[in-house]
């Protein structure tokens, strides 16, 4: 089982001169502040930095100062740990092992990029994430969020609907079915990759019976009836189209080498740029610094202060341009290779019999076996008529094997999954639920609560699947991060149980994240079903008095004020900062 740890955020703008910076060392971690303060931004800031780009608008008024956003996290497989560094500077991400060569991704923030592909194929294989998720009559790569949606309940819709603290989930075929079935580790004699090869095949051979049914369109026919037009222009037509995609591909082909080479300029003049301005930020005005570029001595003037500060400017201008242009020689290298892969596919199916007759003296005879080609059609299509037969009985034999083997092993998880959910539901005094709707993990759509209810219905619901997924050693572990955790109007005496139960419940073997309003003070509130005042607890009384020394409290900011999450000057953490530079200067 894989499991990973988060040891330091760190966010900076470098034209604001602001930064955050918080390092985490215990198994829960109670993110507080007053409202508005920023609480939600450190878990958002946490999932945007591992490429998640669900989180992107909640984080508009912090993107819109230009921030870079830097995660350190250990990961654990069998035993074995690895340290990773991973940062993101708005569409580029930067990861880094131990000590190995920094990874780069440019333009993960387009969902449906070739980048974006890269990058969550990499996260795919560093933490065995292989979830599938059927769309448009066929299986391919979960979304990435999916990777973190079990151990993700957002504030705005986490506490009322399921599998819902990120979005656009409902576009995908039966996607609750499939995402159960594979945090809860079902599995057959076959899996979702066979099933996927089966989807295929089906699709190829319709594609080609279409294909068939379209003779015109049969490179073969079509040339053999040109052949049999004595060569004329209609031939003559064919083949000049076969040298224009020929052309364009050759020409598609200079220009990738030339945006590659353009590409690697530009990355080692970002290098060049960001050493410098390193050097720059660590100037002194005293005197007796030393040139960035050489070791000549500098004395320092009104003027010469006023040249710093305009290079320092000149400097973050020209890494913007160079950042900028990464992005569009990326996008540009990219859109080439998606042109090369198109003309010479064109090219290996449309013009694929060219080849064979390139140096050929067509005669008569060459056209006699031209109109052997359309014989062959129907061979052709009787072969496809049986495949289509042995398909639809492979298909039959697959559903009938997941209906006899599949329901059985869903069941078996749904009664797990009951008991578990039931035994913390009494835990939280909640009124138990009867009907299967409500305790069946794939059968769970809503539940007939509202108000404190309803959230104490879904805590338990968030930490039973959290328990029972555990028993898959397949799956990976992650932080759970629970936003919100006190969002509605609770009672003291509700207060008390859900500490209790966050204390019992929340996971061991993982870090949790729960953002609470900090009230620093103690409030006397009155309590209207006893009709005396209960005081309102501090984010002090909860750590000391239900978490003991397991957890740590991380306030947004000393400071009291709203939007509080940035307000850290920049060189405060000089070191970081600089440090973070050096991984991005690649």
């Amino acid at each position: 089982m894989i499991t990973i740890k988060f040891n330091s955020l760190f966010v900076y703008s470098e034209e604001y001169n602001l930064s955050f910076h918080k390092q985490f060392t215990k198994r829960v971690n109670i993110i507080s502040g007053r409202n508005t303060s920023g609480k939600s931004t450190i878990i958002q800031s946490f999932l945007y930095t591992l490429g998640i780009n669900d989180v992107k608008s909640k984080l508009q008024e912090i993107l819109d100062l230009q921030p870079v956003f830097r995660l350190d996290f250990t990961l654990t497989n069998k035993g074995h740990s690895d340290n990773y560094i991973i940062v993101r500077d708005d569409s580029a991400v930067y990861l880094k092992k131990n000590t190995d060569k920094t990874e780069v991704f440019y333009g993960v923030s387009s969902n449906n990029g070739r980048e974006r592909a890269k990058f969550k194929e990499y996260i795919g294989n560093m933490f065995d994430f292989n979830m599938y998720v059927e769309q448009k009559g066929s299986y391919s790569d979960a979304p990435l969020e999916a990777f973190y949606l079990p151990y993700y309940v957002s504030q705005s819709v986490g506490w009322v609907y399921l599998q819902s603290s990120f979005s656009n989930f409902n576009f995908y075929k039966n996607f609750r079915q499939d995402y159960l079935d594979y945090y809860l580790g079902i599995s057959t004699k076959w899996d979702r990759r066979e099933l996927i090869e089966l989807q295929k095949k089906r699709s190829d051979i319709l594609v080609e019976s279409k294909f068939l049914e379209k003779q015109k369109s049969n490179p073969s026919l079509e040339l053999a009836k040109n052949v049999d037009e004595a060569f004329g222009a209609e031939a003559q037509n064919y083949v000049n189209g076969y040298i224009e995609l020929y052309g364009n591909l050759q020409k598609h082909k200079r220009e990738l080498i030339k945006d590659c080479n353009q590409l690697a300029i530009y990355e080692n003049h970002l290098k060049i740029v960001r050493k410098t301005k390193s050097n720059i930020k660590s100037q002194k005005f005293d005197g007796v610094d030393s040139c960035p570029a050489c070791l000549q001595t500098l004395n320092y003037s009104l003027e010469r202060i006023y040249e710093y500060h305009q290079k320092k400017n000149d400097n973050l201008s020209v890494e913007s341009h160079l950042k900028d242009t990464l992005k569009k020689m990326q996008s540009s290298i990219n859109s080439h290779r998606m042109n090369i892969e198109e003309i010479e596919e064109k090219i290996n199916s449309r013009y694929e019999i060219l080849k064979t007759i390139e140096h050929m003296n067509i005669d008569y005879s060459t056209w006699i076996d031209f109109k052997a080609e359309t014989r062959l059609y129907s061979h052709l299509q009787e072969n496809l008529t049986q495949n289509n037969l042995e398909l639809k009985k492979l298909e039959g034999k697959l559903k009938s094997f997941d209906d006899e083997t599949v329901s059985i092993l869903r069941k078996n998880k749904e009664n797990t999954f009951r008991k578990i959910f039931k035994i913390k539901l009494s835990e939280l005094d909640v009124k138990p639920l009867d009907e299967a709707r409500h305790l069946d993990v794939y059968s769970i759509n809503s539940f007939p609560y509202q108000g404190v209810e309803l959230h104490s219905t879904m805590l338990a619901y968030h930490l039973s699947f959290n328990q029972i997924i555990l028993q898959n050693q397949n799956i990976h572990r992650l932080p759970l991060l629970l936003d919100g955790i006190l969002k509605e109007d609770i009672d003291p005496k509700s207060l008390v149980k859900i500490f209790k139960f966050l204390n019992a419940n929340l996971p061991q073997d993982t870090q949790s994240f729960i953002t609470i309003s900090d009230y620093r003070v103690g409030k006397y509130e009155l309590d209207e079903e006893e009709g005396n005042l209960v005081k309102r607890f501090s984010v002090e009384d909860i750590k000391n008095d239900y978490f003991e020394g397991d957890a740590d409290i991380i306030y947004v900011s000393k400071d009291e004020g709203k939007r509080a999450f940035l307000s850290q000057p920049l060189n405060k953490n000089s070191e970081m900062y600089l440090n973070t530079l050096n991984i991005i200067s690649i």
